[in-house]
């Protein structure tokens, strides 16, 4: 029996547990990577690798690896996509990563106050001294002591029995005053509930698909992907064998186009990837970009499941800058015209 092949592993050395792998992983940068100019290399880097294996014995897997490095270039590239990713990637780090968050340092001890001084004793006063024989002066006049009257032990008991008196009358009123309980507010037998008011549901605007604007890559080549497609009439996204295709395609008015963006305009040969059954060889299709275009028939390749990559013919494209490139059926034989899995323009030296 033969061993399972792991192109993440052999080509592109993600071990499988690290599948399957996050976007820089797959790219090859460090995580969080801000920096167009490297996840666009790194992107293109890895994209021209992978292709070095489309003739070989391993050409199946290529398809699925140029696809995801595709939607990790677009999804990296887009200041908002990426933002939104890296929110969920921390948060699945965090998830599972187990990190200690720190605990922050104590803070540092109050500083001692030094002990205050003990407070000088006042100096003693020293009693005035007199001469020996000299006697103190008396005051000029002094009154005689008044006899003190002897008290009635009536007045006494009079007295006693007063104070308890006031006391406890003391003693009474401030508990009277500490336990007095407000009166509860009287209950409206008919309450007035006041009348709901309910704000009128206004209706969600209709979203507006986001286009996305594919950048050429460092060797002059411009991969257009399934999922970056914009799609009129029935053009729909499968998932055929791990990767997005255009499936839907039965009228002319089965449109696709995908927005590009050129740094060195040329000639370019048209590679079509698509899968056809023998019901649909005899269609015809039509790829322009502006008022250039090609025209192609549909041929077997091999039923749902292979993938035939044909080369259509040339288009010119002679100013850099955005451009837009259009699929269209020309003519349906059978159900569908094809399912479409990708469209490559290669630069031609």
């Amino acid at each position: 029996m033969s061993e399972k092949f792991d192109p993440y592993h052999t080509w592109l050395g993600i071990s499988p547990h690290e599948q399957p792998p996050h976007f820089y992983r797959l790219l090859g940068i460090g995580l969080f990577e801000s920096d167009p100019a490297v996840i666009a290399g790194a992107a293109d880097r890895q994209m021209a690798y992978v292709r070095t294996f489309q003739a070989g014995p391993r050409g199946a897997h290529t398809q699925k690896l140029l696809n995801e490095l595709a939607k990790a270039r677009h999804s990296l590239l887009d200041p908002q996509e990426r933002a939104a990713y890296d929110q969920w990637l921390r948060n699945w780090l965090a998830s599972g990563a187990g990190h200690a968050i720190a605990r922050p340092a104590p803070p540092p001890h109050a500083a001692v106050a030094p002990p205050l001084a003990p407070l000088a004793s006042p100096p003693r006063s020293e009693p005035a001294r007199l001469p020996v024989g000299k006697l103190a002066p008396q005051p000029a006049a002094e009154q005689e002591e008044e006899p003190q009257r002897a008290t009635s032990p009536w007045f006494w008991v009079l007295a006693g029995v007063v104070g308890l008196l006031s006391s406890g009358a003391i003693v009474a009123l401030i508990l009277v005053l500490f336990n007095r309980r407000p009166e509860p507010a009287p209950i409206d037998p008919n309450p007035v509930t006041p009348p709901v008011v309910e704000k009128p549901v206004e209706p969600e605007a209709p979203k507006t698909p986001k286009i996305v604007e594919t950048e050429q890559e460092g060797s002059g080549d411009v991969e257009l992907v399934a999922s970056a497609a914009q799609r009129e009439g029935e053009a729909a996204i499968v998932e055929l064998g791990g990767s997005s295709a255009i499936d839907g395609l039965h009228a002319s008015t089965d449109k696709l186009r995908w927005d590009f963006r050129l740094a060195r305009p040329g000639f370019f040969r048209v590679i079509v990837s698509y899968s056809a059954e023998a019901a649909s060889v005899g269609g015809r299709y039509r790829v322009s970009v502006g008022d250039k275009k090609v025209e192609a028939s549909v041929r077997d390749s091999g039923g749902a499941g292979e993938v035939a990559k044909e080369n259509i013919g040339i288009l010119v494209v002679q100013k850099s800058g955005r451009h837009t490139l259009e699929f269209a059926p020309v003519s349906v034989s059978g159900q569908r015209l094809m399912v479409l899995h990708s469209i490559r323009l290669i630069m031609r030296p």
